[in-house]
């Protein structure tokens, strides 16, 4: 959903906060730790 919005935004920090309440993930601190691990879990080709 992050990537979805991105560029929608001025800033990461705003579309975090766009998509914390939607995802029900309480925060957006809570919304760019999981991005952040999600862009570490992703393979590489």
């Amino acid at each position: 959903m992050f990537g979805e919005v991105r560029g929608q935004h001025e800033s990461e920090w705003a579309a975090m906060t766009a998509v914390a309440g939607p995802l029900a993930v309480g925060t957006p601190e809570t919304a760019r730790r999981r991005v952040r691990q999600a862009e570490i879990d992703r393979p590489r080709h």
